[in-house]
């Protein structure tokens, strides 16, 4: 079963510190032997060679890289060309770029996980299930059944729905979208685009639920250590070793909670 992950944003960010870079290699790429494909932007070309090194730093094992692609953001930049500048694009072309250099590959991957290179993540992927069972889903970090909205910060995707979904007909609704009428941020666009197409989402912090651990996620800024301080009883269990059983609780506990009528079953809470 191949696994894939796309990492996209703005670079550097905090990329090179231990409880970001180490961290997607030792609790996603290594155990579940999961191809990498780097699209991150910069603002100019001294960053973009910083990051360059920084990543080869990084990646002792360069079998894992399938892409490795740092661009200046500048007018000249995108993949295909947007009726506006909107907010997400940036972040979203990073999407595009690993959706479509997946395709060039011909690789039909079980499994695709988007992160930032900004990103604490509080579990270890130990092992995930076969996608057929999820092929109606998709699991993202942070979900408000309520206010119908979810980040794109990090999400799992199964094949192949959900993959096509986040990775390449976002972009394309963020491209067409005049943000001189915006009324939603991007990722409420994203939930109601799966909403669309009807896909579900499941919150991955609920695994937690289960056996009484943190999965909370968070935006490190400056430092590995300030944002711990702040976040200190979020992270002191940290990393939760996640299994295939773990996913398969979180498809049950949606099926269970998440009837549509009652959603303040779903919502996560600390």
């Amino acid at each position: 079963m191949k696994i894939a992950t796309c990492l996209s944003g703005q670079a550097p960010r905090s990329i090179e510190l231990p409880c970001i870079g180490k961290n997607i290699i030792d609790n996603i790429i290594v155990p579940l032997n999961s191809d990498l494909y780097i699209s991150l932007n910069s603002p100019n070309s001294n960053e973009v060679n910083k990051t360059k090194n920084i990543l080869k730093r990084l990646i002792s094992n360069t079998s894992y890289i399938k892409l490795l692609d740092v661009y200046k953001h500048d007018n000249n930049y995108t993949s295909q060309k947007c009726s506006y500048s909107v907010a997400g694009r940036p972040q979203a072309e990073g999407f595009i770029r690993c959706y479509n250099k997946i395709k060039h590959n011909k690789i039909d991957y079980a499994w695709i996980f988007r992160t930032r290179p900004d990103l604490y993540i509080p579990i270890k992927f130990v092992s995930l299930p076969h996608p057929k069972i999820f092929e109606n889903f998709m699991i993202n970090m942070n979900v408000n059944y309520n206010g119908k909205g979810m980040t794109d910060t990090f999400s799992i995707l199964p094949y192949k729905t959900s993959q096509d979904i986040y990775l390449n007909k976002y972009w394309k609704e963020i491209c067409m979208q005049n943000c001189s009428k915006c009324k939603r941020v991007p990722e409420v666009n994203l939930f109601h685009l799966y909403e669309r197409y009807n896909i579900k989402v499941l919150d991955l912090r609920n695994v937690g639920i289960k056996n009484g651990k943190s999965t909370h996620f968070q935006i490190v800024i400056k430092s590995c250590e300030e944002t711990n301080m702040k976040h200190i009883n979020y992270w002191r269990n940290s990393p939760y070793n996640l299994n295939y059983n773990d996913i398969i609780f979180l498809l049950n506990y949606f099926n269970q909670n998440c009837d549509g009528k009652n959603n303040n079953k779903c919502n996560y809470k600390k």
